[in-house]
């Protein structure tokens, strides 16, 4: 039996197969001589090629490529031919539409008889692959930084309780017209910028605490529109366009930070005679796109904020969420707008995308889970704040810094409060038995027992314990989850210590069952909490 050659026919037909199988992987196959020159060239779509095909022919790789590519290839090409052994190879390059792509090259040498030595090569486009690992790096070093942020935040809150607390405390003392009294309030004044700067580092970090509620996100933007003009200044178009989106589910404090951090970046990239664009659209994100990203697939109430500013280069959207990072010049900016905007963003489970090309403007896109229009409710005012005596009333202490442990006990001695310390939960254990403890104050965060769980105990004795909860780092799995009126975040004043422990007194004062009870006995009951 003889066999014959491929007719032409065949060979065509052969030649389709390949370029389908091609299409399938997004591959290219190359063939190149021991010089390195192109000798055969198949693909699926030559757009994806650095010149048109029938350029490449006769041309060494390096001619094609240039050095940055180029070199490298056939270093690897020459090892291949010299061993035998498969090389890969992984690079970017610039091909004909202008895009500059990632591929990978696996190079096998390719001995066929009758014919010289030759080295075949199969190229993937991975561009989407390496884009993927660029979102997770930068995911990685973003929650890196916010952890960082977040530890740093809770330090420096206790460092400024103590340094608001005494100040507060000159100014009180000090003559208005004297010498010091202008001295101490410059000190209260910064030591509140610093306070402001720590709760940004928080939103970052996703550590503070957010209420969460059905918020009309229509109705805040429209409510917002006036003081946002104002706030991007009369030489600035702000255009509002708000379709049917419902509700939101998020933080009204922590939306409206958001939307005026956007709005303040727009206006310092467009400058007079710019446009900032807010727009609300209802959008249904599914699993294929959510599957890359931090969020549950559903419906979203998507936020765009579009300006026509200056726009970012690549270096810049790369570090455009980090803190303290600013492209203003040196005292026009903290670098903590977008921080913050990302921090409560992810906090409330949503998700945020941005684009931007120098000189053509930026767009953020933030997604808010979708929830049901809330009804309208009757807004209830606050009781006003009350400073009053307490003689009778006797409050524990359960914080382990020294100096927040020592202020706290000068704030509720000048206001009349009975006073015992602690340094730890178990501390607190053995100061409360024998007295008659009517409120605690407590640190979530302490070595040993935290502060919920010290209430725990406490609360088994004493059913009617008022507890308010103190931390300058609450964390959603630490602190979260408690009720905003028991809960005080650090730095605060005197006044909204006292208010806050006032409050708490109000249903027990009026309750015919509370009175003064003793703590009992302890010994055991630590075992039995969780």
């Amino acid at each position: 039996m003889t066999s014959s050659s491929p007719d032409e026919g065949e060979l065509l037909a052969g030649e389709n197969r390949l370029k389908v199988l091609l299409g399938c992987t997004k591959g290219i196959v190359f063939e190149f001589d021991v010089q390195g020159r192109y000798v055969g060239v198949w693909t699926h779509d030559e757009r994806l090629l650095a010149r048109p095909k029938a350029e490449l022919y006769g041309k060494t790789i390096v001619e094609v490529l240039g050095p940055h590519a180029g070199e490298p290839f056939h270093s690897m090409i020459e090892r291949v031919i010299a061993t035998g052994k498969p090389e890969t190879l992984e690079y970017d390059l610039e091909v004909q539409n202008g895009q500059r792509l990632w591929f990978v090259a696996d190079l096998v040498d390719a001995p066929l008889p009758g014919r010289e030595r030759t080295v075949v090569c199969l190229v993937r486009d991975i561009t989407a692959h390496k884009q993927l690992e660029d979102q997770l790096r930068q995911a990685q070093k973003l929650e890196a930084i916010g952890r960082l942020a977040g530890g740093i935040a809770h330090d420096f809150n206790n460092i400024l309780t103590t340094i608001i607390g005494y100040s507060e405390m000159l100014l009180g003392g000090l003559d208005e017209e004297g010498p010091h009294h202008k001295q101490a309030k410059r000190i209260r004044h910064a030591a509140g910028r610093a306070s402001a700067l720590t709760h940004q580092l928080l939103a970052y970090g996703r550590k503070q605490v957010l209420k969460p509620e059905d918020l009309d996100v229509n109705a805040v933007i429209w409510n917002m529109a006036e003081m946002l003009r104002r706030l991007i200044g009369e030489h600035v178009e702000l255009e509002l366009q708000l379709g049917e989106v419902g509700a939101a589910k998020v933080d009204r404090s922590g939306l409206e930070q958001v939307i005026m951090n956007l709005s303040l970046n727009a206006r310092d990239a467009v400058g007079a005679g710019g446009r900032l664009s807010l727009r609300t659209e209802l959008i249904e994100l599914d699993e294929a796109y959510c599957t890359t990203r931090e969020i549950t697939p559903g419906t979203f109430v998507r936020i765009v904020a579009a300006d026509n500013g200056s726009g970012m280069d690549e270096a810049t959207l790369a570090r455009v969420f980090e803190p303290f990072f600013t492209t203003k010049e040196l005292g026009k900016g903290t670098g903590l707008g977008l921080s913050t905007v990302y921090g409560i963003v992810k906090q409330s489970t949503g998700h945020i995308e941005f684009e931007s090309t120098p000189g053509q403007g930026a767009r953020f896109s933030i997604y808010l889970p979708h929830a049901p229009l809330p009804e309208l409710v009757a807004a209830v005012p606050e009781p006003p704040d009350v400073l009053r005596p307490q003689s009778s009333t006797t409050v524990l202490v359960a914080e382990d810094d020294h100096a927040v442990r020592a202020l706290i006990h000068r704030y509720l001695r000048r206001s009349g409060y009975d006073v015992v310390l602690a340094a730890s939960g178990d501390e607190a254990v053995a100061a409360a038995k024998g007295r008659a403890i009517d409120l605690l104050v407590a640190d979530v965060v302490m070595p040993g027992m935290g502060g919920e769980r010290l209430a725990v105990t406490l609360r088994g004795e004493l059913p009617n314990l008022g507890i308010l909860y103190i931390s300058g780092y609450p964390d959603t799995a630490e602190a979260g989850h408690l009720d905003h009126s028991s809960f005080l975040r650090k730095p605060f004043t005197r006044q909204d210590l006292v208010s806050r422990l006032e409050a708490l007194l109000v249903p027990a004062a009026d309750d015919p069952r509370h009175q003064h009870a003793s703590v009992g006995d302890f010994g055991g009951m630590l075992d039995e909490v969780d």
